[in-house]
This record gives C-alpha cells, structure tokens and sequence, in this order.
C-alpha cells in the first residue's frame, strides 16, 4: 500500500503531536486515508509529547491501528487503560448523514435537518464524531484536489451533551492549534454547559495535569517557581451545587494581583469591574437614556465607581494553575480565551472608539487606565514581549474604530 504524509494533508511541517485531541485527529485521517485513498498515513518523524504517550488516547491508536507514532513502548511499559472511555472515540458510519447546507466553502451541519439520518452524530461520543467529520473532509478535499470547508457545528437546542465540542475546541485553542479558524461552533447560549472550560481542562488532562489532588507543599513549590508578588492571575470561583459529569461548573473569573506569598497561602486584590473608566461612563449613560425614567441620572461616585476586593487563599482549598482538581476556587496564569470585551479607549487626539479586545489586553488596558498596582513590566514581557497592546497604541496615534 502506497503511503501519504501527514504534511501533505495539512499542507505544512508538523514537529510535534501535542495533545490526545491531535492523536485522535491523526487516528481519523488514518481511517479516511485507507477507506477513500488506499493509501497508509504516516506522521513523518513528528514526535508524540510524552505526557500524551502516557495517556488513553495513545494506548487506543496504539492498539487499533499499524500508524507509527515513532515510539515503540519497552516490554515493562504499561500503557494507559482505555475501556472506560468509549465517548473518546468514534466507530460510526458518516457515509448516510444530511446537511444542512453544503457547499464549496462550508458545510453546516445540524442534527435537526435529519435527526434519522443524523443519530450516528447524536451519541455520547459526538465530540469525537465531529473530528471525525472533520477529518473525512480533509482527505476527501484531498482526494478531489479541492480547498477543505469551512464546517459549521450547529445546535442550538437548549438540549447539548456535556463535552460535545471539547475535542474540536482544544484543536482550534491549544497546541498546534491545526482547527483555529476552520470549524465555527454554534450553541444555545441558554444552557448551563461551558464548552470553552471544559476544553481548557481536558487538555490539561490529556497532558496528565488536574487528574489528582495536590498536597500544601506541592503547590507552595509550584508558586514559588512560577510567581512572584505584583504577578496578575485569573480568580476563579465554581459552584458546588451545580452539578457536573466530571468537571466543576464556573461562576466567577477575576483578574487578581498577587500581593503576598508565604508558606501557607497567597493573598490577592481582585477586580470584579472590568472595564476602563471610559467604558463604564458609557454604559451607564445609555442606561440613564434606556431606562424609561425621566431625569435619572448616575452620580459622578457611580461613574468612578471601581470596587477592589482582597482574598487569603490557602493552598489547602485553593487550586493554583496546573495543580487544580476539586477545590472551589482556583488561580490560573493569565491565557487567552475565545471571548472577546468591548472597552471604549481615547487616541491621542481625544476621539473615543470602542474596541473588542482578548482577554490580556482587556486586563491590560483596565489596569493601566484605573491605574491598578502590579508588575507592570513583568506583564509586558510574560505576555507581550515585543509587541505593543492596543491600548498603548490607540493612546499614541489614531486607530480604526467607531466613534463614540
């Protein structure tokens, strides 16, 4: 049988496969790669990450398929127990299911269009099943010499699976992030289900980090080595009465600063309000107008109004980043998420324009405009390095934008 590489269906180099989501998109394109080009796919001489080799989804394509993952375990090697996770992967027939739109540019796909035809899709496994319709894609574009789709997941039934889009949402945000800007999610926002977090915390997972408790000195270590007073985290706070499959549902997310560090806890000064002055001016203005009230008005305290609040987190009922299971709050290293925040910034010149920022120049531009204390320079060079954020740039020249 004639082989294919991984590069050639990708279109670019990979190093490394860095996630169990990235083995089982590997695993799916192997399948189609047999079925539709009789030919064997081979990952070249890219690298499994260690900490994926110890997991389920490496035992499971070890096992079921002849694709060299250019390691071979020794004959004392244990490799990770996969009978339990049958929701990891993906057995079914998409050959039958219906589209709602299907095109050269994108296909949409929506269980309700022919739930009869579309049941293989509406399992407990169907996180899997979406990489799996992805991956078929790919090798048929292939196959045809065609551009691959864009694929549109769309549900916006109040009814969605736990963990239906995690696999799909840690290709698009972590690792080699082979899926980023190919495959658009569509869901209820009406459902208690947080796909984002949920993604967050099976990639670590995958990377065999969160799976256990972490003892006091465990995570005073992992403070010392990787914080340091004036550091700006993210607060969390989940809510122990509702109820989760496997992962603790979130309530609150604050930026913080690190204030205090010692052998047992870590005390903070977070922010609830993130927004510069600007933007809560304005916000409050189109509610004074909206409001139906005739001569409402904000004071100028409400228009200033900025609330810092002060938290002592001891490391026994405190998560800290990596080294979080169970407990009701947690502090995570700034990352980047899927959302975006509307600030209103003034350029050099007095123009106000609003702008959707990520979520490190959010944090970025809340503090330096309400003038919070932190490591500023530390900030800049954690999470900018060369790269100006957007709120220096609009206050140095004009930007594009709406005006206000």
């Amino acid at each position: 049988m004639d082989y294919i590489t991984l590069t050639e269906l990708l279109g670019y180099k990979v190093k490394k496969i860095q996630s169990g989501s990235e083995l089982l998109f590997v695993w799916e394109l192997y399948k189609y790669c047999k079925e539709l080009l009789n030919k064997t796919l081979t990952i070249e001489d890219a690298q499994v990450l260690k900490a994926v080799r110890e997991g389920e989804h490496f035992a499971y394509v070890y096992n079921n398929s002849d694709l060299n993952m250019n390691y071979t375990p020794g004959p004392n090697e244990i490799l990770a127990d996969y009978s339990e996770t049958d929701r990891k992967y993906f057995k079914g027939d998409l050959s039958g299911i219906v589209f709602e739109k299907q095109t050269e540019e994108e296909w949409v796909y929506c269980y309700h269009t022919d739930k009869s035809a579309n049941i293989v899709l509406y399992g407990y496994n169907r996180s899997a099943g979406y990489v799996s319709l992805y991956a078929y894609m790919v090798v048929k574009s292939y196959m045809e010499s065609k551009k691959v789709p864009k694929l549109v997941l769309k549900n916006l039934s109040p009814k969605q699976e736990e963990q239906e889009y995690v696999d799909i949402l840690i290709l698009q945000n972590f690792g080699n992030k082979w899926l980023k800007d190919k495959v658009e999610i569509q869901f209820s926002k009406e459902v208690v289900v947080q796909p984002e977090w949920e993604a967050f915390i099976m990639y670590q997972r995958q990377l065999g980090n969160m799976l256990e408790e972490a003892s006091s000195l465990q995570k005073y270590k992992y403070v010392m080595k990787n914080f340091v007073v004036g550091d700006v985290v993210l607060y969390y706070q989940t809510d122990k009465s509702i109820k989760s499959k496997s992962i603790r549902k979130l309530t609150n997310c604050f930026p913080a600063v690190i204030t205090e560090i010692n052998k047992n806890e870590i005390k903070i000064k977070y922010y609830p309000m993130i927004e510069t002055l600007l933007t809560h001016k304005i916000r409050l203005q189109e509610v004074e107008q909206n409001c139906g009230i005739e001569g409402f008005k904000y004071s100028t305290n409400d228009y200033n109004n900025f609330p810092i609040c002060t938290a002592t987190l001891d490391y026994i009922s405190t998560g800290i980043d990596i080294l979080t299971y169970t407990e009701d709050s947690f502090i995570l290293k700034l990352v980047n998420g899927v959302d975006k925040f509307p600030q209103y910034i003034q350029d050099s010149d007095g123009i106000t324009r609003i702008y959707e920022l990520d979520t490190i120049n959010t944090i970025y531009a809340v503090f330096e405009d309400r003038k919070v204390e932190y490591d500023k320079e530390r900030f800049l060079q954690l999470h900018f390095k060369k790269e100006v954020p957007v709120y220096d740039e609009v206050r140095m020249k004009k930007s594009k934008g709406k005006s206000k």
